[in-house]
């Protein structure tokens, strides 16, 4: 959206504190750019981080996501899906939302705990000037992600074996 940013990586060593701030509000206002040009993930395959991939299901769901419609996401395995989700909810976390909590449901303990894991370690590939985790603030545990800073939080459940604790399942 801002012309200036033309040709200007988040991620220069010489950014001027004028584009630092004007790549936080592109950000802000174009998820876009975040998917494009500052998110970074790493493969379980590779010892560097990586590019986000926008293919047909992840573009898919977050332009559906971001038009207020609906979404049911069904994709073969091992093709990005939890991927995508990652990347919508590091957006929303620490650029996209403000005083919002999210509920991630997941199938057990143990991808309760990846998931979490996944979005801290793709945070820690933010440029220095966006990463907005504050320690001894923000929530760092295997159960919930926080952005004091804007009011967010991520947390996880695991499905409950009897009615009452489902029933309680992420309220509070």
């Amino acid at each position: 959206i801002n012309p200036n940013l033309k040709n200007v990586s988040p991620f220069a060593e010489d950014l001027t504190i004028n584009q630092m701030i004007d790549i936080e509000e592109e950000i802000r206002i174009n998820p876009w750019y975040f998917f494009r040009e500052v998110l970074r993930i790493k493969p379980q395959s590779a010892a560097t981080p990586l590019r986000f991939r926008g293919d047909r299901g992840n573009i898919g769901a977050a332009w559906l996501f971001f038009n207020h419609i609906t979404l049911f996401w069904v994709q073969p395995r091992q093709t990005g899906k939890s991927t995508g989700a990652d990347a919508l909810a590091l957006y929303l976390i620490y650029f996209g939302a403000d005083n919002t909590r999210i509920n991630m449901l997941t199938k057990d303990e143990k991808l309760r705990q990846e998931n979490i894991e996944r979005l801290h370690k793709a945070r820690e590939y933010f440029p220095k000037y966006l990463d907005k985790h504050k320690k001894n603030v923000d929530a760092e545990n295997k159960m919930k992600v926080t952005c004091v800073e804007l009011g967010n939080e991520y947390s996880t459940s695991v499905p409950r074996n009897n009615e009452d604790m489902a029933l309680n399942l992420g309220r509070g």
